[in-house]
Parts: C-alpha cells; sequence; structure tokens
C-alpha cells in the first residue's frame, strides 16, 4: 500500500475581458477581480482510485452581457501533471448568473470546448470554477504537486 501524498493545485493562468464591437460614449466594462487566482484541492490524494475535487469563486466585474470561453495557453496544460504522470482531471463552472453553468463534471478536453453565457449586467457576479482530479484505478500516482492551468475569457 503506498502511502504518499499526491497534491493537486490547478491555476487559473489568465482571465481575459475583451470587448467588441464598442461604438464611443457606450464603452462596456468588464475585469476580473482579484487575479492572479490558483484553485488548490484541500484533500490529498494518498491512494489509487481516489477522486477529490476543490473549487474557487472569481469575481467579474462588468456591464454588459458576456460570454466566457476556456482556452489553455499550450495543449495538454489543463491536464493535472506531475512529473509525466497526470490524474484524470475534470471541471465544471457554475454561478447564478450563468445560464449554461455545469451541473456535471465536464472532461477537460470537453471543458476547453465550452462557452458559457454570463446573461446579468453585473455591476458584478461571482463565478466558481471547480476541478476534480481522479487518481488511477489501477496504481497509484507518482507523490508530487500535480498542477494544470486553463485561461477563462469573458468577451461581449
Amino acid at each position: 500500500m503506498r502511502h504518499d501524498i499526491v497534491r493537486i493545485a490547478a491555476v487559473v493562468s489568465g482571465l481575459i475581458c475583451a470587448a467588441g464591437g464598442l461604438a464611443l460614449g457606450d464603452l462596456p466594462i468588464g475585469r476580473w477581480v482579484g487575479e492572479p487566482y490558483t484553485l488548490a484541492v484541500p484533500t490529498h490524494i494518498t491512494g489509487a482510485g481516489q477522486a477529490h475535487s476543490g473549487s474557487l469563486v472569481l469575481t467579474l466585474e462588468h456591464n454588459r452581457h458576456c460570454t466566457i470561453t476556456v482556452s489553455v495557453a499550450n495543449a495538454g496544460d489543463e491536464v493535472l501533471t506531475f512529473a509525466g504522470d497526470t490524474l484524470a482531471t475534470s471541471y465544471k463552472l457554475t454561478g447564478a448568473g450563468l445560464v449554461n453553468g455545469d451541473a456535471d463534471w465536464v472532461a477537460s478536453s470537453t471543458f476547453l470546448t465550452r462557452n458559457y453565457d454570463l446573461r446579468t449586467v453585473g455591476p458584478s457576479d461571482q463565478i466558481t470554477i471547480w476541478v476534480q482530479a481522479a487518481a488511477s484505478s489501477s496504481r497509484a500516482n507518482n507523490a508530487g504537486t500535480y498542477s494544470a492551468s486553463v485561461i477563462l475569457t469573458a468577451s461581449w
């Protein structure tokens, strides 16, 4: 039985607000408050087959309806990794203002294809990003701090 500890830290590496179709005198305002954000899963994985999750509340100040998209700087950044070892990684984005927030876990590769509609007009909304890490059921993962990185972009 392996008793090493797998620590998990998912970094929301970028929070971007991008405006499109601006009209002079009617400039949309948007910004993520308090970045950079780091999400740590408080319960460590100590054996094969275990899954744990954590969440982080993000605040978006805005005065227009927004679309939030998910991306990464480099292919594979969304997967929790340590020294070549990976954990099954799932995400969800929730919040009262989201029209299509996630009720269930979304595989990391699918999470990158999601667009979230925020139909409130602020002045601020809280969006919660969740990450779930699952160890292999057939073997214990290497001990260490596993990390992943995603970018959330709010645009209007």
